[in-house]
């Protein structure tokens, strides 16, 4: 959640100004979550596999709490794939 929130209020502090490439702090943190996708990916599938949930209504709001982390960080991870290739193709 934090890494989310300084990646869309646009936090400007640059942590490193002395880089090679300095990056805007909200730049790393969507680096960060494109880079946890397969970490957090991995773990919400064995979560899934070791605790099976309940079927219903309660069942599906956990899934639906286990997924979220991980599908927010597929989003960045396809985002970045999509900012590489129109970067290849110009």
């Amino acid at each position: 959640m934090v890494l989310l929130g300084i990646f869309f209020f646009r936090v400007p502090i640059v942590p490193f100004p002395d880089a090679m490439l300095p990056m805007p702090l909200w730049e790393l943190a969507g680096n960060w979550l494109a880079m946890g996708t397969i970490p957090m990916g991995a773990a919400t599938v064995l979560f899934l596999r070791v605790f099976p949930l309940q079927k219903g209504r309660k069942g599906l709001w956990k899934r639906a709490g286990i997924l979220c982390p991980c599908a927010v960080c597929c989003v960045f991870l396809i985002f970045h794939i999509a900012l590489w290739v129109s970067a290849v193709m110009i």
